[in-house]
Order: C-alpha cells, then structure tokens, then sequence
C-alpha cells in the first residue's frame, strides 16, 4: 500500500510530555512521523488516539489500515477500511486499499468487486485497473488481467505521468511479458525508458521482450544499451548465434 508523506500545513507538535493534551491533527501529525520512520506499531497507537477524538474523521480510519497492513495485521486492515468507507463512502483510496488486503488474504472474488465499484466512483483512476489486474492475475485469469492492464497503460498514458510512473509501468511491462503479452510489455518498457532513459534493467526486459517478438536485432541493441552497466552485473543472460537462428543461452 501506498506510503505517507508529512504535509507542511500541519504545525510541528508542541513540546510536552502531557499527551494527552494532543489534538487530532497533532496526533495525525506523530503517527505519520512515526510511520514515515518504519515504526508502524507506534504509528498505530498515535492513529488510534486520533481516531478516539474525531469518530467521524475518515484519515485515522484510513492510516490505521496502513499501519496494520504495514504490521502484517490484514483483518485488522480490512476492518479499519471499512470504518473508512463507512465515514466517506466515495474515497477511492480506501477502496484501492481494501481489495489490496482482499488480494492479501486470497478473497479474489471481493477483491475483484470492490475494484469495479471503486472503477465506477473513478473510471479513469489509472491506479484502480492496476490492482484488478494484479488480482486478476493472481486468481489465474490471465486473459482478462491482460485487458486491465491494457486499460491501465492507456490511462496512464492519457495523463501526464511523474517519477513514480516509472516504477508502475515497468512492473506493469514485467506482467505483460509474463502473460506473453509481449507488444504491450514492449509499450510498457518504452514508457519507462521515455521518463527515466537511465532506468538500466528495462532494457534487459526489452530485449528480451524484443527476442520474443523474433525482433532479433533490436532485441541484441538493446541488450546491449549501456554494455558498461548492464553486461555482468543486471543482465541474466548472454547472447548466442547459432547460423541464421539466434538463441538466448544461460550464464
């Protein structure tokens, strides 16, 4: 699940030892220190007191469940997201949370459907197709993973994508060319080298994508982008010609 950042908006905490006295937003406030720090279990207590003093505030609910997902604690999750969505029911966000934990605990059917009602609340949340193909995938229903990632990749392309999309599109390339999707991982990994060119392991998956697609000669340009950086140290393979057909051979 997706971590937290500190908004500058929110006043640094005041400097007593009677916690008690805390706001809400100050203990908001200390649980997203202590989160941002990996101590997830002190994250928890503070979300929780914050929780104590708003019932009806939907952020504790929702970073409670951060926090227990972070601490293994997926019922505890699930049931925190639904108090979320009980306070605000169309925050996608704890939609998108609540199938991840569905997916976490094998329950792909509820996963599934609360991907396509968060989809209905938001159909162009990029985000959303993505964890429905991941479901999808892990539930074995590759060819409709395929169309949701499909979609996702359009919808991220629809958009103007920030750093972070790199990391996305190329987890989404690696699904793709698992499911032998391989023109659609190739859109994927060209995606990742359009916002990051120095990304230097896609171009071991573009090659290898490349190869599938009996591309053979892109496929050995790629491989072979940044030879410096990638040969011995990223690439899991080394090329080998056998007459006029090429073959990929195991280190």
């Amino acid at each position: 699940m997706a971590g937290l950042e500190r908004s500058d908006e929110i006043l640094e905490l005041p400097d007593t030892h009677n916690v008690g006295q805390l706001t809400q937003t100050q203990w908001m406030h200390k649980g997203l220190d202590y989160y941002n720090s990996k101590q997830y279990r002190n994250a928890l207590d503070a979300f929780e007191q914050a929780a104590q003093l708003d019932t009806n505030s939907i952020m504790p609910y929702y970073c409670m469940s951060l926090a227990q997902f972070m601490l293994g604690a997926f019922s505890e999750a699930l049931a925190a997201l639904e108090k979320a969505i009980q306070i605000q029911t169309d925050y996608v966000k704890a939609y998108i949370g609540k199938a991840i934990v569905l997916k976490k605990l094998q329950r792909y059917q509820e996963a599934l459907a609360v991907c396509d009602y968060a989809i209905q609340l938001d159909p162009g949340n990029a985000l959303v197709h993505t964890i429905k193909g991941k479901i999808l995938y892990a539930s074995d229903n590759h060819e409709e993973a395929v169309r949701a990632f499909e979609q996702a990749l359009q919808l991220y392309l629809a958009h103007n994508s920030d750093f972070t999309a790199t990391a996305v599109f190329y987890e989404l390339g690696n699904y793709l060319y698992n499911l032998k999707s391989y023109e659609n991982a190739l859109s994927a990994y060209e995606q990742v080298i359009q916002l990051e060119p120095d990304y230097d392991k896609v171009y071991v998956q573009k090659g290898r994508t490349l190869f599938a697609l009996n591309r053979y000669e892109e496929a050995r340009d790629a491989y072979y982008h940044n030879k410096t950086q990638i040969v011995g140290k990223l690439a899991p393979y080394s090329w080998g010609w056998d007459k006029n057909q090429p073959k990929i051979l195991e280190r």
